[in-house]
């Protein structure tokens, strides 16, 4: 039997490396068509989802991921959360909470959406 929590950890990771590495073809072949990411700045559809994480303007010069964890909703569907701290060039450093969706269709698991929410300082809660 899969272990989805394990499986959608390896391919959010691989994900995010094929962000930083602006490989094309891991990017396609991981979104699923229908996709959307719903970002600081609109929805985007897969098109433009791909063209912002591989264009040389947004090229990755670093960046680090933390607190990534996995909730199994079916056994066709999960979320993954985790923070990102990343720069890219010419851009102010970025420190952003991302949720991602991922599902499994015709026995291929791809991402379906994707939600990015800036991270705020931290503040007391009382």
């Amino acid at each position: 039997m899969e272990n989805i929590e394990a499986t959608l950890l390896a391919l959010h990771n691989d994900l995010l490396a094929a962000i930083r590495g602006g490989r094309n073809a891991v990017l396609d072949d991981t979104i699923a068509d229908a996709a959307i990411a719903v970002l600081p700045s609109g929805v985007i559809e897969k098109e433009e989802i791909v063209r912002q994480m591989t264009s040389a303007e947004s090229a990755f010069q670093s960046g680090k991921v933390e607190d990534m964890k996995v909730l199994v909703l079916t056994e066709d569907c999960g979320l993954v959360t985790c923070r990102t701290m990343s720069s890219m060039k010419g851009e102010t450093p970025v420190d952003a909470f991302i949720t991602a969706v991922y599902v499994k269709m015709k026995g291929t698991w791809k991402a379906a959406f994707s939600q990015q929410t800036p991270c705020e300082p931290q503040r007391p809660l009382i």
